[in-house]
Order: C-alpha cells, then sequence, then structure tokens
C-alpha cells in the first residue's frame, strides 16, 4: 500500500488498536498468539515511522526549496525586492492607521 494513502489519524488509531490487541494477551505471554501479536506491532510502528519520517523530509524539502527561490530572487532583483518590501510597509501602515483612527 502507498504511503500517501494514510493520515496521522489512521496511524494514530491503527497503532491503538495493535496496541490494544498485545496488552489483551500479555496475560498469558505462553500464549503463540501473543508472540504474533509482538511481531505485528513492531512491524506496524517500524510502518508509521516510516511513513511520519517521510512526511517530515517533504516538508523539509519544501521549506528548503521556497527558502532557496526567495534567496535567488533577493540576489538576483535587489530593487524589486526592495519595492515589494516598501510597498507592503506602506500597505500595512496604511491599514493600521485607519485602524486606530477609527478606535
Amino acid at each position: 500500500m502507498s504511503k500517501y494513502l494514510f493520515t496521522p489519524e489512521d496511524d494514530v488509531v491503527l497503532l491503538r488498536e495493535t496496541l490494544e490487541q498485545v496488552l489483551y494477551t500479555l496475560d498469558d505471554p505462553d500464549n503463540p498468539y501473543y508472540v504474533e501479536m509482538k511481531l505485528q506491532a513492531a512491524r506496524r510502528l517500524q510502518e508509521v515511522n516510516d511513513r511520519l519520517s517521510g512526511r517530515a523530509e517533504q516538508g523539509y524539502d519544501s521549506l528548503k526549496q521556497a527558502t532557496c527561490w526567495a534567496d535567488n530572487y533577493l540576489h538576483h532583483k535587489p530593487w524589486h525586492s526592495i519595492g515589494i518590501s516598501t510597498a507592503v510597509g506602506v500597505i500595512v501602515g496604511f491599514v493600521l492607521s485607519h485602524c486606530t483612527e477609527q478606535d
């Protein structure tokens, strides 16, 4: 199954169900079902860890790409960057000044 079909909530539910099954079998460690459940819990835990670490890496990669893009834009078009930040500052100042006048 693809690692992108699961949500974090699905992962938590899957782990909870598996751990509940393991806890119910703890009463009898000689039970062969206990060994099977322990292996299944370890396998599911590894699957969830793999999926969650993949999401973290994707987030890091997209943040790194956005940072590189912004850095390149600032270095290649410094005057555009100054103009944009000035325009944003004027707009924010205008909005804030009108908000304080109405109070």
